[in-house]
């Protein structure tokens, strides 16, 4: 969970410098924006599982902050209906939606294309590829075995990470702790 605070934070504190000049009132959209994640962040930091519906909310703070950033580079679908009794564990969403945008081209050519959906007994995150060609943004895989580390601790299900050539798709199975 760490891992993900600092590089954030850096990242949203450029992008609002330079909407502070463009559009105040686009930069004061994405301070609200920012408030409601890091309170989320800052709720769940110590603990295993958070509710799906918890996470869905954030999901789509996030996205909608990222979104102020890319614009129409960027678009998101979010198909969740079953939220109650199901967990997962806190900011693997978040995660898997900053990697897709760290690694692939997000253009008003090329829009990048993320989509939540749930299964019976898991959500999936998935995104059209368009890696970018840089060395900077190489894939170290860290952020996945993060994801893949957590569960092993929580419980013997285990994501399911998919690359094909037209998409990457990470399947995390949802978890009942009535069931477990």
């Amino acid at each position: 969970k760490d891992q993900v605070n600092p590089h954030f934070l850096f990242n949203s504190l450029n992008v609002l410098s330079n909407l502070v000049y463009e559009s105040p009132d686009k930069s004061a959209e994405f301070i609200q924006q920012l408030s409601k994640i890091y309170r989320y962040v800052l709720d769940v930091q110590n603990k295993e599982l958070v509710g799906l519906e918890k996470e869905v909310v954030f999901a789509e703070n996030y996205l909608s902050l990222q979104k102020i950033r890319f614009e129409q580079s960027l678009e998101y679908f979010i198909d969740v209906n079953q939220m109650k009794g199901w967990n997962i564990p806190p900011l693997s969403l978040q995660l898997l939606l900053e990697n897709a945008i760290k690694h692939n081209i997000a253009s008003m050519e090329k829009p990048l294309k993320i989509f939540i959906q749930q299964t019976p007994d898991s959500l999936i995150v998935r995104n059209n590829l368009q890696p970018k060609l840089t060395k900077e943004v190489a894939d170290s895989g860290i952020g996945l075995e993060n994801i893949e580390k957590r569960y092993a601790l929580l419980s013997d299900k285990s994501p399911k990470i998919t690359k094909t050539g037209t998409e990457f798709i990470v399947e995390l199975p949802l978890l009942n702790l009535e069931k477990s």
